[in-house]
């Protein structure tokens, strides 16, 4: 993702996590023990086609945003207008989403 997509977005390298061995959890993704270490409680938002209820759960500040996807579909307009309003009046917020003018 890192060589493909941040030059498109025009975004610097990312931090990442590096998967494990895949264990197997109760519900939800295989990926939230994961993310939920990493993370910790600092601000972040999950975008994913594997999340639901479960992670939000495991998730539940209003600091972090657990927000689904369609896999067929990829992020659309919608998708990006509920990362806007998430990430409104946030530190962080005052930065640009790439093609914002």
């Amino acid at each position: 993702m890192q060589v493909l997509l941040l030059p498109l977005l025009g975004l610097s390298e990312l931090p990442t996590i590096l998967w494990p061995d895949r264990a197997p959890v109760r519900r939800g993704s295989w990926k939230a023990p994961y993310v939920a270490d990493w993370v910790g409680d600092r601000p972040f938002a999950w975008v994913d086609d594997e999340v639901g209820e479960a992670e939000r759960t495991r998730f539940p500040g209003a600091h972090q945003l657990i927000h689904p996807v369609d896999a067929r579909v990829g992020l659309t307009a919608a998708d990006f207008g509920t990362l806007r309003a998430w990430a409104s009046g946030k530190p962080f917020a005052h930065k640009a989403f790439p093609g914002d003018s």
